[in-house]
């Protein structure tokens, strides 16, 4: 009772992790760049036998771990074979300028049902729908992304359709994703698919709370998500309206077991060009 009370105090202005206890380190730097932590595995390494690699972080602004997390997350999107997606919850944020989404503390939730990993908290990260980790432990974000790859995910090749603002999606035969050792059932008959629009950079300057004056660079906001018609896993292709504005830097396709979490096919498409950082000022 006693951990769960502190667990409660110590969200109103840190953050907890998923035991209920504080951290020592009130940055969380050394556990991102600290001396004699294990090397991230190379993900173009994965990939090449594992398919791209899915990584979900759910962040705040006004999470005392978080830009720690943000800035390593944003080190690890630059891998062409990364498909990041960073959600900003909104249970644990600033007032003013800020960058969360309802559908991402929802889609959090759902994650800790089906991974059963107790109560949300920030930061956090989910490698393939099926591990998740503290999005700022190097070692524990390592050993993720290598027990993720146990859950391969097969790529979607998404181009410009025929028409000006669409897609052409190429779905593969789900039937045709191998199973992970600790899955051993087969794939559902019918998937969800979710299309994730994510934002330019956004350079804030952070105006209030404990990282107030902070300049953060957040790397593949999630701004919209929306879930497209199911797929019944059939080796077939699709045409989408991308949706894609001004603000947007990509879009990524999710084709997800609804009974387990698991992405079993992933896609990204992201435009040609210099970035156009959102300056925001919270």
């Amino acid at each position: 009772m006693k951990s769960w009370l502190t667990c409660l105090i110590a969200t109103i202005f840190l953050v907890c992790n998923p035991a209920g206890a504080q951290e020592a380190n009130p940055t969380g730097e050394e556990a991102i760049s600290g001396p004699g932590k294990t090397s991230a595995p190379d993900i173009s390494e994965i990939a090449a036998s594992h398919g791209p690699v899915v990584v979900e972080l759910f962040s705040s602004q006004a999470c005392v771990f978080c830009p720690a997390a943000d800035r390593f997350f944003a080190d690890l999107v630059r891998s062409p074979d990364l498909i990041g997606l960073a959600c900003h919850v909104n249970y644990f944020d600033v007032r003013d300028g800020s960058l969360a989404r309802d559908f991402c503390s929802e889609r959090q939730s759902d994650y800790m049902t089906l991974l059963r990993a107790g109560p949300n908290y920030t930061p956090q990260i989910v490698v393939n729908g099926m591990v998740e980790a503290v999005g700022y432990r190097h070692e524990g974000i390592s050993a993720a992304l290598r027990e993720g790859s146990g859950f391969p995910v097969l790529p979607l090749v998404i181009q410009k359709g025929a028409e000006p603002g669409t897609l052409l999606v190429s779905f593969p035969s789900a039937f045709a994703v191998p199973a992970s050792s600790e899955q051993k059932s087969p794939p559902a008959t019918e998937f969800t698919l979710w299309l994730a629009r994510y934002d330019n950079t956004h350079d804030v300057t952070i105006a209030e709370g404990s990282h107030r004056g902070k300049q953060m660079t957040y790397a593949n906001i999630v701004s919209e998500l929306e879930p497209l018609e199911p797929w019944d896993g059939v080796e077939r292709h699709r045409t989408f309206s991308s949706g894609l504005r001004a603000r947007h830097k990509g879009l990524a396709v999710l084709v997800q077991d609804p009974k387990t979490g698991r992405i079993v096919a992933a896609g990204k498409y992201e435009r040609r060009g210099p970035p156009n950082p959102l300056t925001v000022k919270n």
